[in-house]
Order: structure tokens, then C-alpha cells, then sequence
């Protein structure tokens, strides 16, 4: 970007440069006054006349135009910039992302119910102050067929409201999210799991303010049990339609 306004700003300087004139044009010129006023009068108006005078006006102005036009722009681009480093960003992940994987435990006549939970942590990775003011969090076993149509648009439900949260840069809180209807898998589902034929899908939303602005950021999280090791450790990976997966 430098480069071209360097080259611009020589050919502007260039053309604006008058070329030194002799004494002895300037005798001449007095000669043919009268020939070059009558001349003047026929190019009256014309902006291409035949010393070409009238282009490289044009051509100046051009260069003018171009010039302030390439600043503008550039620093409407610094200043976008340096706002979207300063600003906040929220994330949602899971609390461990490596090596953490759900409660598969089935139902036990007996046994006190183990809650399959997915716990998730929030975080401002910014580097200015957020506000945080609501969150939506799903978690939820869906088969196959399900979660290749889920709606275009989540459904979070209710959003909760929060009393304006405030998170300063690398803060963080934790959020615990049940699997819904039920929180402990049956024999068969947990099979399903393990076969790939059904998956557990979290999605989450959390609404802030950073810099004054309305923020948002989504995220999808789904586990998938995939037969053999050529996909490494089980564990959730982001997932789900583009509209499950966003920030701004």
C-alpha cells in the first residue's frame, strides 16, 4: 500500500512542477501575442487543446482523487483493526478440552442416578472488559438422522438473564449443562454412542457487550464414538450448521 502511494505522490509532484522557461521564448512569445490570444479564443472551453495542456489537468486530478481515495481506505482499515484487537471475545469450550469425555454410565435398579453433564467454560480471550447479559446452553442426545436436520437456526429456549457479568481479559466462569430430557443413558443409547448411530450434541450462545457494542458468540460441541482409533481419542469437536457456529 506504501509503494503505490509513494509512486502516486511523484507523479503528482512531477506534474505540478513548472518547466523553466528561456529569455528568449519570452521574446518570442511577445512576437506572437496577438496570433496565440486569437488561438485561445478558438480553445476557449476545450479541455483537449493541442499543446495538451487540458489532459494533463485532468490527469492531475485524477492522480488527486486517487491519492486521497487510497488514504481514506487505509486508514479506515487501521482504525477497524485496531478495534478488533482491543475489543473483547468471549468463548464457550469444554472445561478440559483434552482428554475429556462424558458420563457413560447406564441406569442401575439401586444406584443413586450419576448426572452426565457437560461442563463447560466461558471465557474473555480479549483484551478489554466484556458485559456479559445472557446465555442459552443445550445439551442433548440426538440420533443420526437428527442431527443431519437440525434446524437452520438454534433453538435455545429461554435465555438467562445476568446481572451485566463483568469479565476483564483472561477471566472466566464455569457452566454446568445436565443432558436433557434425562441425565443418565439407558443400556441401548449408550450402545448407539459407541456405534456412531447417535451423538451427543451440545450448542450454547452467550450475549455480552464489549466497547459499548452488542456481541455474540455461538458454539456447537458434538461426541461422536467412532469404531476404531484411525480418528484418535473420543472426545467433542466443534460441529453442526454454520448458524450453530459463530461470532462477531
Amino acid at each position: 500500500m506504501l509503494k503505490y502511494l509513494a509512486i502516486v505522490t511523484l507523479i503528482w509532484a512531477v506534474t505540478q512542477t513548472p518547466s523553466p522557461v528561456p529569455e528568449k521564448a519570452l521574446d518570442s512569445a511577445s512576437q506572437t501575442a496577438g496570433s496565440v490570444q486569437n488561438q485561445g479564443k478558438n480553445d476557449k472551453g476545450n479541455p483537449t487543446s493541442s499543446d495538451g495542456s487540458g489532459w494533463g489537468l485532468v490527469i492531475v486530478g485524477v492522480l488527486q482523487t486517487l491519492l486521497f481515495t487510497v488514504t481514506w481506505i487505509a486508514i479506515r482499515q487501521q482504525e477497524t483493526t485496531q478495534k478488533t484487537a482491543e475489543r473483547a471475545w468471549m468463548i464457550i469450550t469444554p472445561d478440559k478440552p483434552e482428554g475429556w469425555e462424558p458420563i457413560l454410565l447406564p441406569e442401575q435398579p439401586g444406584v443413586p442416578a450419576t448426572l452426565n453433564v457437560f461442563r463447560a467454560a466461558i471465557k474473555n480471550v480479549g483484551r478489554t472488559p466484556a458485559h456479559v447479559t445472557k446465555i442459552a446452553a443445550r445439551y442433548i442426545n440426538l440420533d443420526k438422522s437428527e442431527f443431519e436436520n437440525l434446524p437452520e437456526e438454534p433453538d435455545y429456549g429461554t435465555k438467562e438473564s445476568l446481572e451485566s457479568m463483568l469479565l476483564v481479559p483472561g477471566d472466566s466462569f464455569p457452566k454446568a449443562v445436565p443432558l436433557w430430557p434425562k441425565s443418565r443413558l439407558t443400556t441401548e443409547e449408550i450402545e448407539s454412542i459407541r456405534t456412531a448411530k447417535s451423538f451427543l450434541y451440545f450448542y450454547a450462545c452467550i450475549e455480552y457487550r464489549a466497547l459499548g457494542k452488542k456481541r455474540e458468540t455461538r458454539v456447537g460441541f458434538i461426541y461422536p464414538f467412532p469404531p476404531g482409533a484411525s480418528y484418535g481419542t473420543p472426545g467433542f469437536r466443534r460441529s453442526g450448521p454454520p448458524a450453530y457456529n459463530r461470532a462477531n
